[in-house]
């Protein structure tokens, strides 16, 4: 598996305020080692993603609450 994201460095050193400080996009490449046709391979990883919290949290918005303790 290779993940690979993009994000503006400016704004992580406090240097810029243009874009968001979060990725501007996420890429995942699979290799799945198995006897799995294509089709079989592309409804395997359908159907992990409709199971996975992290993809799901990434893909929707999901409210974040920060405190001071």
């Amino acid at each position: 598996m290779k993940i690979a994201g993009v994000f503006d460095t400016e704004i992580i050193l406090g240097k810029s305020k243009e874009n968001r400080a979060g990725l501007t996009g996420i890429n995942v490449i699979l290799n799945i080692d198995s006897d799995m046709t294509a089709e079989e391979k592309q409804a395997f990883v359908k159907e992990i993603e409709g199971r996975c919290p992290v993809s799901d949290n990434i893909e929707n918005a999901t409210p974040v609450k920060v405190e001071v303790a």
